[in-house]
């Protein structure tokens, strides 16, 4: 008669918590940065991940918590080493420690919004009510921390005259 062979499936790779975390993380920021908040699947993270659905929602409640740690986290880490460094520049009376700190800050944005702009885009120009929470969560605490930044700086150097505020806000 016939017999039964037993196939064998390839057994993933046995991740601790904290490393399968990391893993999910990174499959799912790829899935908002390719496909954006509305098209990225949880289900197609868990198959990338080769994880079930239930295993990301043991690591995260909901999609949009899963998009905060896997966008947007990285990117308030990314900007918020700046602020330390920007709060504590020297008084320069040629002002070349703002220049050098102001290029680098101007960098990190551009280097965000290079990486993360489609996916953002997606949320602030999409249904009114998510847009508005995101932006306020995420880009406005963002904005107020740059002023109170330029604030802290104002008398550190000389320079011209000018609008904290809507320098900040021209830069974003």
């Amino acid at each position: 008669g016939d017999t039964l062979t037993a196939v064998s499936t390839p057994r993933a790779d046995r991740l601790s918590a904290q490393q399968r975390r990391a893993q999910i993380l990174e499959i799912a920021r790829e899935e908002f940065l390719s496909r954006g908040y509305a098209g990225a699947r949880i289900h197609e993270v868990a198959k990338h991940a080769g994880v079930t659905n239930a295993l990301i929602y043991k690591h995260f409640e909901s999609k949009d918590e899963l998009y905060e740690h896997a966008v947007m986290a990285p990117l308030h880490r990314k900007l918020e080493t700046l602020f330390p460094e920007m709060r504590s520049l020297p008084v320069d009376v040629e002002g070349q420690a703002q220049h050098d700190s102001m290029l680098r800050w101007v960098r990190a944005l551009l280097e965000l919004f290079t990486e993360s702009i489609e996916s953002i885009g997606v949320i602030l120009f999409g249904e009114r009510e998510h847009a508005c929470e995101f932006y306020r969560r995420h880009v406005r605490p963002l904005i107020e921390a740059s002023i109170e930044v330029g604030r802290v700086n104002w008398g550190r150097w000389p320079h011209r005259d000018y609008g904290i505020e809507t320098a900040v806000q021209a830069a974003w």
